[in-house]
């Protein structure tokens, strides 16, 4: 995705048609039809109106959202084997679970 799609995404989040967006910003509906084909670039003074317009920094508008990973969700832990032994142990002497397998 490029700016264009960014900025017709934000766009189309924020609930405005071009023709809106154009006249909130103070530029023709074709301005804003050009930045979303990537015809045309935001410049440094419309930049932050369109910002502004659409409640997205600058960054997001030009870059897309960010993606945050969560790296705790990315950690492999290493379980020792007797350990794993004892919850096996555990999980197939449990009542709860006993009643479960029983009822395959």
């Amino acid at each position: 995705m490029g700016t264009g799609d960014y900025i017709r995404q934000s766009r189309k989040e924020a609930g405005y048609t071009q023709k809106e967006l154009a006249a909130i910003i103070g530029v023709k509906a074709t301005y804003i039809s050009a930045l979303e084909r990537g015809v045309r670039r935001p410049g440094r003074k419309l930049l932050p109106l369109l910002c502004d317009a659409l409640a997205v920094d600058e960054l997001t508008l030009l870059y897309g959202p960010r993606v945050v990973h969560n790296r705790r969700s990315e950690v492999n832990f290493l379980i020792p084997l007797k350990s794993c032994r004892l919850l096996e142990k555990t999980v197939r002497t449990a009542p709860e679970f006993k009643q479960a397998a029983d009822g395959l």
